[in-house]
């Protein structure tokens, strides 16, 4: 399970807001960190291809993906960052569940996109979470881990 920051960021935006731009300094800005994903693999990838945006938040992460034409599902154990990414991406797929056993079907994604959340999860979890990505990936599929 996450730190007791996530839903504290959740409620309050700008606790997210004021993380995300900390963090996204060493990349070169926030816009610049929520498309890194998308950058590496757009070339790699067809248009409209299935792309999971894993503990998607409320799907700021996801907009790159959604931009370039991919079909993104996101998934988060937040209902209400789930509510926030409906506003804010009305095109973004949203399920809720638990990224350490997501309720998708195999090999049902083009590509994972994990995007500043590995770390919230202890050892044994952040295993979970990425044999639940070997899981869900496509053969020849592609994972991304922005943390």
């Amino acid at each position: 399970m996450t730190s007791f920051l996530r839903p504290l960021a959740y409620r309050y935006r700008w606790i997210y807001d004021t993380v995300t731009a900390v963090s996204s300094l060493s990349v070169g800005g926030v816009e610049h960190l929520r498309g890194l994903g998308v950058d590496a693999l757009h070339s790699r990838l067809q248009t409209g291809a299935a792309v999971l945006d894993l503990c998607c938040g409320s799907g700021e992460a996801a907009a790159p993906w959604l931009a370039k034409g991919f079909q993104v599902t996101g998934l988060d154990v937040s209902p209400l960052a789930l509510s926030l990414a409906a506003q804010r991406h009305p095109d973004l797929i949203r399920v809720e569940g638990l990224a350490e056993d997501p309720p998708l079907a195999d090999a049902s994604f083009d590509a994972i996109q994990l995007s500043v959340a590995l770390h919230e999860f202890p050892r044994r979890e952040r295993e979970q979470v990425l044999q639940a990505c070997l899981r869900l990936l496509r053969p020849g599929g592609w994972l991304v881990l922005v943390d």
